[in-house]
């Protein structure tokens, strides 16, 4: 039996800019608290994915955090229009 621990991603956020796209005023101070903690990083926050979108056309992000069920742009539809 190997009792080596599993060989897991260190996940370095420092220096990241994030977006948060959430229209849940709770999820969203929940996940800028989560990150808060990695130095240089920059968090946006987004209400729907339609405000997603235009943020996107003025920043760049390294990662994208989104709800799925939102108002005006959903998840899914925001999803595929960042993808095109």
């Amino acid at each position: 039996m190997n009792n080596s621990k599993p060989n897991h991603p260190s996940f370095n956020f420092q220096g990241k800019q994030f977006l948060i796209v959430d229209d849940d005023p709770i999820m969203r101070m929940v996940m800028k608290s989560m990150f808060r903690n990695w130095e240089n990083t920059s968090i946006d926050m987004a209400i729907h994915g339609e405000q997603a979108l235009e943020k996107l056309k003025h920043s760049y992000y390294d990662l994208i955090i989104m709800d799925l069920q939102m108002p005006v742009l959903n998840g899914y539809q925001a999803a595929d229009a960042i993808r095109k």
